[in-house]
């Protein structure tokens, strides 16, 4: 077998032991190449990953029973994009007010209250779902739309 420097390997599958599974839960925590990996805690690097799929649970439940696919896969990207970040803000806070905040910042950027659109809700009406209080879930929606500067019918998180 070829011995590889490290300055060679440019993907993530080249890295020894690292197949398509291990290569695509890495980049799900924003690992996108084996540069990234260079002096981090590999303990630390999946801190995230179980507040990821708590979160993602929720808001695919949540999607599922009041909203539709389109919106469950674009509150998965946002999931993403917040895992992705370092560090990830996902460690702090429980997994409930994370999946009410990205429901409502994906509901509020695509004008989810409007009655002439389907689906339709209130924002006021998701905290409840989750548990959460109408401040916390506002609040929470709010803090997320100013990491990423999101605005209303943001050409990012807007549905297709």
């Amino acid at each position: 077998m070829k011995t590889v420097s490290r300055a060679e390997i440019t993907d993530l599958q080249q890295i020894p032991n690292i197949g398509p599974s291990i290569a695509a839960n890495l980049r799900l925590i924003g690992v996108l190449s084996p540069h990234d990996l260079l002096g981090k805690d590999p303990y630390k690097l999946y801190d995230g990953r179980p507040k990821y799929e708590a979160v993602t649970a929720l808001t695919d439940a949540f999607c599922k029973r009041h909203l539709n696919e389109e919106y469950a896969e674009m509150c998965r990207r946002h999931t993403v994009a917040l895992a992705r970040k370092r560090p990830t803000p996902l460690v702090r806070g429980r997994a409930e007010v994370w999946a009410c905040g990205i429901v409502r910042t994906i509901g509020w950027a695509n004008v989810l209250d409007d009655p002439k659109q389907s689906p339709c809700m209130k924002l006021i009406a998701i905290d409840p779902e989750f548990g959460v209080a109408e401040s916390t879930g506002q609040a929470k929606s709010m803090a997320i739309r100013r990491m990423f500067g999101i605005g209303r019918l943001n050409v990012n998180w807007t549905l297709p």
